[in-house]
C-alpha cells in the first residue's frame, strides 16, 4: 500500500519540514511505485536538511543504478561508506556495479570486503561465488556457494549453480547430480533437464 504510505509521510513532512528522514523513507515508497524523480528530489531534500544519514546515499544510490548511471551510483555508495565504513550493504551494491559494467575483479574485491564486514551476508557470497565461476576459480566459488547455502538453504538458485560447477566444471558427478536434482525439487530445473539430456545424471 505504496500509495497510502506516501500519503502518510506527506502529512508528517508537513507536520515536521526539517526532519530529514521523513523524506528518505517516503522517498523509498516513491521507488516502489517506479516514481524514479520522486524518490530522488525526496533524497537530495534530506540530504540538504541533514548530509549525514548514510542511508539516504545508498537509495540514491540505488535509484541511479536502475537507471543504469553507475557514475552517479558509485559516487553515492562511497559517500556512504565514508559516513559508515561498516556498512556492508554499501559495499555489496558497489560489487553489485562493477559486475553491470564486466569489471569482474573490481566486483569480487567489493564482494569480499561486504563478507569481512557481515560473514553472513548471503548475496555477496552468492555474488562472489558466481564471479568466482566466470574467473575459473572453481574451487572458491564451490567455497561460496557452500557458505551462501548455509545462510540460504532453500535457495534453489544456488544448488543448481553449485551442482553445474561440480557436474561441468570439476567432473564431481554424484556431488552435481545431487545437488541439481536438489535443486528441482525447490523449482529450478534448467540445469538438471540438461544434465539428464546428456545422460550425466
Amino acid at each position: 500500500l505504496y500509495g497510502q504510505a506516501i500519503f502518510g509521510y506527506s502529512r508528517a513532512i508537513d507536520d515536521n519540514p526539517e526532519y530529514a528522514y521523513f523524506y528518505v523513507i517516503r522517498g523509498s515508497a516513491s521507488l516502489k511505485t517506479g516514481e524514479h524523480e520522486l524518490a530522488i528530489n525526496d533524497y537530495n531534500t534530506s540530504i540538504t536538511i541533514d548530509p549525514g544519514i548514510a542511508e539516504t546515499y545508498i537509495n540514491r544510490g540505488n535509484v541511479y543504478a536502475e537507471k543504469n548511471q553507475y557514475e552517479s551510483a558509485i559516487q553515492d555508495y562511497q559517500k556512504a561508506i565514508e559516513l559508515d565504513p561498516n556498512l556492508d550493504l554499501a559495499y555489496l551494491n558497489l560489487g553489485v556495479i562493477y559486475e553491470a559494467q564486466e569489471l569482474n575483479e573490481h566486483a569480487v574485491k567489493y564482494y569480499s570486503s561486504a563478507i569481512e564486514i557481515n560473514p553472513m551476508n548471503a548475496k555477496a557470497y552468492s555474488n562472489r561465488a558466481n564471479l568466482n565461476h566466470i574467473l575459473g576459480k572453481y574451487d572458491l566459488a564451490i567455497k561460496d556457494y557452500n557458505k551462501a547455502i548455509e545462510f540460504n538453504p532453500d535457495a534453489a538458485v544456488l544448488y543448481s549453480n553449485r551442482g553445474y560447477v561440480h557436474l561441468v566444471r570439476l567432473g564431481h558427478e554424484i556431488k552435481g547430480c545431487l545437488d541439481l536434482q536438489r535443486a528441482c525439487k525447490l523449482g529450478e530445473c534448467e540445469y538438471y533437464d540438461a544434465a539428464v539430456q546428456r545422460d550425466d545424471c
